[in-house]
């Protein structure tokens, strides 16, 4: 059972159990979280010995080699409704468990970069930031000025589409819709979100991406 206790405090005073509630979390909360996990671990993009809390801000990184912060400041509640699709819906614990899956999408899309399927991804996400001149694209985290060219603001869209993947089918498929639905538009535009008229192209690649990129870590285990 998660703790109620898991606070950014515990963050700086216990890091070692704030990282096993988080991972425990994940892993029970999302349907692809623990397989994202262990596909890094199996694969190198994740080291638990390098993994390390971020206690200063909500910002995290990872580099691909096994390096991988997790910023555990907690974002506004404008932040988190606007970056995090259904972000206002998400506790502290799903919050920087999201923060984390999305670090190891990072990971998934390094492993099968040179996958036909995860290379049309980056492919179309980077062509919506080009054919947009860069102020929008296929998430809202991408289009945060911290990532300035459409090949940053790609792979960051990229990670997303997985990240929201990963966190499970229907959570996916409402996206797709959110995407579509004319009904959004203002929320799309406000955060730097393209609309779709026809999103099943898209939906079918990231699936069949994701699968090729987790289906890496079966041989190892």
């Amino acid at each position: 059972m998660v703790s109620k206790r898991i606070t950014p405090e515990v963050a700086q005073n216990d890091p070692d159990s704030f990282k096993s509630e988080v991972l425990q979390h994940m892993g029970t909360t999302t349907e692809l979280g623990a397989l994202a996990w262990n596909l890094g671990v199996n694969n190198g993009t994740v080291d638990p010995s390098r993994f390390v809390l971020n206690t200063r801000s909500w910002v995290s990184q990872s580099n691909g080699a096994g390096h991988l912060v997790l910023g555990t400041q907690p974002m506004s509640e404008g932040e988190k409704s606007r970056l995090l699709f259904h972000g206002e819906r998400l506790s502290y614990l799903d919050e920087v468990s999201r923060r984390l899956l999305h670090e190891l999408g990072h990971g998934a899309l390094f492993l099968a970069r040179h996958d036909t399927n995860m290379h049309t991804v980056r492919a179309l996400t980077h062509s919506v930031r080009v054919q947009t001149g860069n102020a929008h694209g296929l998430s809202a985290l991408g289009s945060m000025p911290f990532y300035e060219t459409p090949n940053d603001k790609s792979i960051e869209d990229t990670t997303e589409l997985l990240t929201m993947r990963m966190v499970g089918k229907d959570h996916f498929d409402d996206y797709m819709a959110f995407l579509r639905d004319p009904r959004y538009e203002a929320a799309r535009t406000s955060s730097g979100i393209i609309a779709l008229g026809d999103t099943d192209y898209l939906a079918d690649t990231v699936n069949e991406a994701l699968s090729e990129a987790l289906s890496k870590s079966q041989s190892n285990d």
